[in-house]
């Protein structure tokens, strides 16, 4: 026994495909800028960490447990002063 699948693309399916085809477009064009500048804005951001402990390796003298906690050290001793 075959079975044999018919997907019938009537109007109103090949409008949805259409307009999600541009509703992706647009969205990507939108979410483009934010992303080069939160990328940009994260890279900054490393380049400083890296410039701050250059002498003196966080993680090397046991200040923190992991290197994913770098930024949170750069961040307290830098902003330790700002009051929101």
């Amino acid at each position: 026994m075959c079975l044999f699948l018919h997907i019938d693309v009537n109007d109103i399916s090949a409008n949805l495909i259409i307009c999600f085809d541009i509703f992706f477009h647009r969205a990507l064009y939108l979410n483009m800028p934010f992303f080069i500048l939160f990328t940009g804005l994260l890279a900054v951001v490393g380049v400083l960490a890296v410039a701050y402990f250059g002498d003196c390796d966080p993680l090397l003298s046991r200040r923190i447990g992991a290197p994913d906690q770098v930024l949170h050290v750069f961040l307290h001793k830098r902003m330790h002063s700002v009051t929101l």
